[in-house]
């Protein structure tokens, strides 16, 4: 979703949106869709399959994983960022696998991440070599986002699988769902900038959460503040049924703050995104401050002077507000509903 939540971009095939056989309907690509509108465009041409698509910090360009329609049937993807300015495409990395297997839509380039300053990509790697996966391989790399080098592993280990990279808007760590191979995929957060040994070391596993939560965890987000992960958790029932829903947690302590039990009577959930932009606005001055565990004041309780100082933390007013990613909201028929603004 873009800034504002004005547009979607997302994958889909052209017989899906368009209705009926297409001549392409089989060719998966990335479109565009402006909320109010029936309309759906398409973002990347046919000449390029597409699994998944991230559009940059800046929106200015979309990381998709694919390969060229030509090569489609020899099942490995690579990794494409596509420019809106001047519609190019440029090709990342150069995985070629000419055996013939793969898991899902194709082997190589799946999940894709942008950092922060849109200066680089994470995604992950697979290779599943034979129909049987017990060689396959998985790990993480990172490349910068103008090509100006090649690719370096950041997370890689015997015997693990690492998938579904998101980086912190704080741009201090990452995370993803890790799992040794053939176990439960669990939540591992890891920082910033090692190399694939020190990575792998500097992994957290939610040692607590899983034992609260068993099941499978997949997908993991942060919220815009980087505060807050939100994450796909797939279990089983008292009656042996499978049961998903969207888990919140702490993004320090792994506490759940939130969970959902079902969705809109979804049997299958994919991706829980943040869309909305928080701004915590904060003292001037910290000393005599006290702060809770997501970085905002705490207020004592009184009359209303805890919100034009006097409160006992001094002279100096403060404001803690939540602003929408838009300043402005529109109802229905396009006309301005509401406004919002931030005075001091």
């Amino acid at each position: 979703v873009v800034t504002g939540g004005s547009m979607i971009v997302f994958v889909s095939t052209p017989d899906i949106l368009l209705g009926g056989e297409q001549q392409d309907g089989w060719i998966q690509t990335a479109w565009s869709r402006n909320f109010g509108q029936t309309e759906f465009t398409r973002v990347i041409p046919d000449s390029h399959y597409v699994v998944s698509a991230t559009l940059s910090p800046d929106e200015s360009m979309l990381a998709f994983a694919g390969s060229e329609t030509d090569y489609w049937e020899m099942a490995y993807c690579n990794l494409f960022v596509y420019r809106f300015a001047d519609q190019s495409i440029q090709k990342l990395t150069n995985y070629q696998d000419d055996d013939g297997f793969r898991l899902g839509a194709c082997d190589g380039v799946k999940n894709i991440a942008w950092t922060p300053d849109g200066g680089s990509i994470l995604f992950d790697m697979y290779d599943d070599p034979d129909s049987s996966g017990e060689n396959a391989t998985a790990h993480l790399e990172i490349v910068d986002s103008d090509g100006s080098s090649p690719s370096r592993i950041l997370m890689q280990e015997e015997g693990w699988a690492f998938t579904a990279p998101q980086v912190a808007p704080t741009n201090d760590s990452f995370i993803l769902s890790c799992s040794i191979s053939g176990q439960i995929f669990e939540i591992c957060t890891a920082p910033m900038g090692l190399d694939a040994n020190q990575t792998f070391q500097g992994t957290t596993y939610y040692g607590e959460l899983a034992s609260a939560h068993v099941g499978h965890k997949f997908l993991p987000t942060f919220s815009a503040d980087a505060s807050r992960i939100i994450f796909t958790h797939q279990s089983l029932d008292d009656q042996g049924e499978l049961q998903q829903s969207f888990v919140i947690i702490d993004r320090f302590s792994a506490e759940v703050l939130e969970e959902t039990a079902a969705y809109a009577g979804s049997e299958t959930l994919g991706q829980a995104t943040y869309a909305a932009t928080e701004f915590t606005l904060i003292p001037r001055y910290s000393d005599g401050y006290e702060y809770n565990e997501y970085g905002q004041v705490v207020i004592s309780s009184g009359s209303d002077d805890r919100y034009y100082g006097g409160s006992g933390y001094g002279t100096n007013s403060y404001y803690h507000e939540i602003i929408p990613a838009a300043n402005s909201m529109t109802d229905p028929w396009g006309n301005s509903a509401y406004s919002f603004s931030v005075t001091s």
